[in-house]
């Protein structure tokens, strides 16, 4: 068959199943089934399909192009996903990391002093961590981990620098804790990372045992933050796929982030911080529950299309209401 007229014929069938860009999905397809020979294919037009991909590749891509026409996300397709600068194994029963959720890492690597380029300009404003408020080792939680992605990012990059860390992700659900450990495995220094399997925070004896006595420098969080009544509204590849433990934050989305508040006496140390992913229209709910709770210097931050998404904040226990 013609090359252009075997791409165009999957091209139609994606389109014909809702995909918003069939174009650039089947160049996507391709491009992660034949690795760096998909950029050259992409401008083929005269040969046969049969002499530059192979039966295996052939074969790999009609099933990823059947599974996407079924919209299940194309990263559980290929079991990754690529979020900030690294590769995470990804697949049913784990949230697919977001494009959004890189601003979460940018702004606690501001936070923490380091790696302050990440879109440069952005987050001037964010509370900063004083080191002469802490232990000397950093202390940090990744709730809700998921993947593993947000916390194995913050410490990739501070692996980089002369600092002592430790970071202690926690993540209710079995599947999800299956690719963590995965992913944590896979970082660069996985012996400062450790997957707690709990309800937000670990036991306090059996996390003082891992990092010592101190409460947390940092916390980190995306909690599930969609209301109830919007779930089913959303995209197939979510609605359909994603687990609903990830995605639901109970009748106005906050749910999760009380919970977390409610906990984070002894957690998360006096001059600690906080920052949060949220949705785009829970900036001030958000900020009003963290001013109740004791917060304080609270700033948030704009995603890539100019939606409130990130808010970070300052911890002053003897503030609260």
């Amino acid at each position: 068959m013609n090359w252009v007229d075997w791409r165009d014929g999957y091209i139609n069938r994606l389109l014909e199943a809702g995909i918003d860009d069939p174009t650039t999905e089947i160049r996507e397809i391709i491009a992660r089934v034949t690795g760096k020979r998909g950029a050259l294919l992409l401008f083929e037009k005269g040969n046969r399909v049969e002499d530059l991909l192979t039966n295996e590749e052939l074969s790999l891509i009609e099933d990823a192009v059947g599974r996407r026409v079924a919209r299940e996300p194309v990263d559980y397709v290929f079991g990754e996903a690529f979020f900030y600068r690294d590769s995470f194994f990804v697949g049913p029963g784990v949230l697919v990391p977001r494009r959004e959720s890189e601003l979460l890492v940018g702004a606690a690597l501001r936070v923490l002093g380091v790696d302050t380029n990440f879109l440069f300009g952005r987050f001037e404003d964010v509370p900063l961590l004083s080191s002469a408020e802490g232990s000397g080792m950093i202390r940090i939680f990744d709730l809700c981990t998921g993947s593993g992605c947000i916390g194995i990012s913050i410490s990739n990059v501070l692996s980089n620098y002369l600092v002592s860390y430790r970071t202690a992700l926690t993540e209710q659900s079995p599947d999800a804790a299956v690719y963590a450990n995965r992913n944590i495995a896979a970082a660069r220094e996985p012996q400062f990372l450790r997957l707690f399997q709990c309800d937000l925070f670990p036991e306090p004896d059996e996390l003082a045992a891992w990092w010592g006595e101190e409460p947390a420098d940092l916390i980190v969080a995306n909690p599930p933050y969609i209301t109830d009544a919007e779930i089913d509204g959303l995209m197939p590849e979510v609605s359909r796929y994603e687990p609903r433990i990830a995605l639901s934050g109970g009748p106005d989305g906050l749910q999760v982030y009380r919970l977390i508040l409610r906990r984070v006496r002894g957690m998360l140390r006096p001059g600690g911080l906080v920052v949060f992913e949220h949705g785009y229209d829970q900036r001030e709910s958000l900020a009003k529950l963290l001013f109740e709770y004791g917060f304080r210097d609270i700033v948030c931050i704009r995603d890539y299309d100019d939606n409130d998404r990130v808010t970070a904040a300052r911890y002053c226990p003897e503030a609260a209401l």
